[in-house]
């Protein structure tokens, strides 16, 4: 793909290889130079190689942009392919991990909202909301990375942006506050179905299981109670409880 640019820009100037090279080259050294080896642009044409830093620089200014513009695409499609798409973040390690990989591997402090989830749990519940509204959520971060000055490169930063603006996005919502109490009937559940399971061996460590079924089916009478709240009052569309 960067090859391809690098082609259709020499191509637009009129330049052959070995003239585009040579004319890069003048731009950079005070003694312009006689020759150039075609295989150098050839190479980098064909995704073979990059050019150096400076010469990098020079084919974007000729492209009015920036570098990263250049290889990478417009700041902007790179947050909504991150955002909405699962593109791979880009970092100045070897890592090849989207945005909710990294998030997860690389833990750090949650949003600043007093209501705040875990990360994990932000996470889980921006992968249910529907294309248009994961859209609107990949907007808000665009639009915080640019006031706070990110690039392509801010990996950390552009994570925790994300993460704020799910939490902004979710907090607008009735959701964002039955969703904590659904999550929290959720582990309640598995802590109980996993102790029950230990001691299901031991008839003298069992509980009295028909009040335990009925606890069970007042719990998922609240968590429905509380869906039929989110149905009445909520403007999001999530995926419903398995």
């Amino acid at each position: 793909m960067i090859g391809s640019k690098i082609k259709n820009l020499r191509e637009h100037l009129g330049y052959t290889q070995p003239e585009f090279g040579m004319f890069i080259d003048s731009k950079i050294n005070k003694t312009p130079p006689t020759s150039f080896d075609k295989k150098t642009v050839y190479g980098w044409e064909r995704g073979r190689f990059l050019p150096n830093t400076e010469r990098l620089q020079v084919i974007a200014d000729l492209a009015e942009t920036d570098i990263n513009t250049f290889l990478y695409g417009s700041f902007e499609d790179y947050i909504i392919g991150l955002v909405v798409y699962e593109d791979k973040l880009l970092t100045k390690g070897s890592e090849e991990k989207n945005l909710y990989e990294f998030i997860v591997y690389h833990p750090f402090s949650p949003s600043l909202s007093s209501m705040a989830m875990e990360n994990e749990k932000l996470i889980k519940f921006f992968a249910n909301l529907t294309l248009e509204n994961k859209a609107l959520v990949a907007n808000q971060t665009y639009e915080k990375c640019l006031r706070e000055n990110l690039g392509h490169f801010d990996s950390i930063e552009i994570c925790k942006t994300f993460i704020a603006s799910i939490s902004a996005f979710l907090f607008n919502d009735i959701r964002g506050y039955t969703l904590q109490i659904q999550m929290e009937v959720e582990r309640i559940e598995q802590e109980w179905t996993d102790f029950l399971q230990e001691v299901s061996n031991d008839n003298n460590a069992l509980p009295n299981m028909e009040g335990i079924q009925e606890i069970f089916e007042a719990l998922t009478n609240f968590y429905n109670g509380l869906e039929k709240i989110n149905e009445q009052y909520s403007n999001l569309n999530t995926e419903p409880r398995k």
